[in-house]
């Protein structure tokens, strides 16, 4: 028969290897955390006239990417601009109003992906303009959190292209809220998330190719 001093000890020797663990796996998460902070402050935050490329994509679905994106068209940093991720729902005279692009500039220089869901999206037809147009360097706007994933994904499926990562850096205001800036980091803390598994995803996928086994391809809507 067992005693309540026996039960009491084996439930002892079960929690603590358990709260260990939760630890570790705790401080696994902020110490990763932090280095992809790192990664995001890694990217500067630029002037158009320091960049240039044989063109200029901007990922659409973040804070502000757009305005900055046109800005570097206007001054020539590159010959043409890719929006990659309109809503198919936009129409061209809409988007045109909402970019404060003169016709001529639109019409000659403007291209839109409308076929793009995720990030992965972003990359596959961003690599397909780039080949098209025969471009070997390319300017890519979008926020700073989403860089490093942005710039993994790209360079996924053309490695022989030079990026120019281009950074509209998301800082936090001065008298910022509480709720803001819970906000803020619920947006790093996604972001790491995702970009945490693009590293797992790409990692199994090297493992598979160097093993032989033909990927299927893994979609995570990110």
């Amino acid at each position: 028969m067992t005693t309540a001093g026996g039960r009491s000890e084996s439930k002892s020797r079960v929690k603590k290897p358990l709260i260990a663990a939760i630890v570790f796996c705790g401080l696994l998460f902020l110490g990763g955390f932090a280095y992809f902070l790192s990664e995001v402050e890694r990217f500067q935050e630029t002037t158009p006239d320091s960049v240039s490329g044989d063109g200029i994509v901007v990922l659409t679905g973040g804070f502000a990417r757009l305005a900055p994106a046109v800005e570097l068209l206007k001054m020539e940093r590159g010959a043409r601009l890719l929006i990659s991720g309109v809503n198919p729902q936009n129409s061209d005279g809409s988007l045109k109003n909402a970019l404060n692009v003169d016709d001529e500039l639109y019409d000659c220089c403007v291209d839109l992906d409308q076929d793009a869901m995720d990030t992965i999206g972003n990359a596959v037809g961003i690599a397909h303009w780039a080949a098209s147009k025969n471009y070997s360097k390319i300017i890519v706007v979008t926020n700073d959190y989403h860089m490093p994933r942005s710039v993994l994904e790209i360079k996924r499926q053309m490695s022989s292209v030079e990026i120019v990562p281009y950074v509209v850096r998301n800082q936090p205001q001065a008298n910022e809220t509480f709720s803001t800036k819970l906000d803020r980091y619920r947006v790093l803390s996604s972001e790491y998330l995702k970009f945490i598994a693009t590293n797992f995803r790409h990692f199994f996928k090297r493992s598979n190719s160097t093993n032989g086994v033909v990927s299927a391809g893994l979609s995570t809507g990110w």
